[in-house]
């Protein structure tokens, strides 16, 4: 976090902060973080430029990655105003696509390499966003469409082509 002024080619850093996923949710990652900076609050991501007490400026998110193992998180695939394609998987993170076909290799890489009687994705809940403006991230998520639990690699494809417009 930090801020730029224009025209006088600077770049001061106030604060480094980081926070990490853990099996029992998210953390604040105490060698980089203060808590008066950066907090988890009521499902809320808390960010206060510069300190808590001095507030000039507080930034709030929803945590829309659960708190749960990350075996069981949260999956959301949509496309960008550039035309890309992008999948924040809150087990392993924030990933770029240039093509439907990356898209769709990452997605065959997602296949469990277990035996199935049929190619299974270990997904309980993922979605797919049909599009995505500047907007508050709330309002968007509530336009996600659920997929099917534990989908094969070609379900997914499927419903990201139904959503989005190619």
């Amino acid at each position: 976090m930090g801020h730029y002024v224009d025209g006088l080619e600077d770049v001061a850093v106030e604060h480094d902060v980081k926070i990490k996923l853990n099996w029992g949710g998210y953390e604040e990652h105490k060698s980089y973080c203060k808590s008066y900076v950066l907090w988890l609050e009521d499902n809320r991501i808390y960010v206060v430029f510069p300190h808590k007490y001095e507030a000039r400026a507080i930034i709030t998110a929803p945590q829309i990655c659960s708190h749960r193992s990350p075996l069981l998180e949260l999956v959301y695939i949509w496309r960008d105003a550039a035309g890309c394609f992008r999948v924040l998987d809150c087990a392993s993170g924030l990933y770029r696509f240039e093509k439907i076909e990356e898209l769709e290799d990452w997605i065959n890489e997602q296949r469990c390499p277990e035996g199935h009687d049929k190619p299974l994705i270990h997904r309980a809940e993922w979605y797919v966003i049909p599009y995505v403006n500047v907007e508050d991230w709330s309002d968007v998520v509530r336009r996600a469409r659920p997929g099917y639990y534990d989908p094969s690699p070609s379900d997914v494809a499927e419903l990201v082509k139904r959503s989005i417009q190619l």
